[in-house]
């Protein structure tokens, strides 16, 4: 799973930068993303077995396509919500759209590339992994930065704990 979250993150990143840079691109790479999305995992590996075999790669590849859409959406909604104010600072200050991007856009997206790469591990995943808005605002930190199982264990004991008190 790790291989693949990395590979739809490679491939995802740069396409939703671009989504957010050309407006024209936006309908055809979110539709394509989505209609990749729809496509039923049973039918998605009929499609994949004759192109790689049975294997991993199967599977790899089965993973990066139901991967792209959330790390492509959110990447384009955190890049499109940077404050207009904050870009424009940025311009006054003489940054190219390079700079821009690279000192100002990205770091204030980075939450959404959280939830976009913990979504993107979750496609086809366990009912026990967290959703991709916690139910407190100020627990976000503790969902995205531990490691995969251990907040669902822990919010799971403090569950059975709370009830049989």
């Amino acid at each position: 799973m790790a291989i693949s979250t990395g590979i739809a993150l490679l491939v995802g990143l740069p396409l939703g930068i671009l989504v957010a840079r050309r407006p024209l691109w936006r309908r055809p790479i979110l539709g394509l993303a989505n209609v990749f999305q729809t496509i039923p995992s049973l039918a998605l590996f009929g499609l994949l077995i004759p192109v790689f075999g049975i294997g991993a790669w199967t599977a790899i590849t089965a993973l990066v396509v139901y991967g792209l859409l959330p790390i492509v959406r959110n990447t384009y909604a955190g890049i499109t919500g940077v404050d207009p104010a904050v870009r424009e600072a940025g311009r006054g200050m003489g940054m190219t759209d390079g700079e821009l991007l690279r000192l100002v856009e990205l770091p204030l997206r980075h939450a959404e590339d959280e939830v976009a790469a913990r979504d993107a591990g979750e496609a086809g995943d366990h009912p026990e992994i967290p959703p991709a808005n916690p139910p407190c605002a100020h627990h976000h930190d503790l969902w995205a930065t531990s490691p995969p199982g251990v907040m669902p264990t822990f919010v799971a004991l403090l569950g059975a704990v709370s009830q049989r008190t």
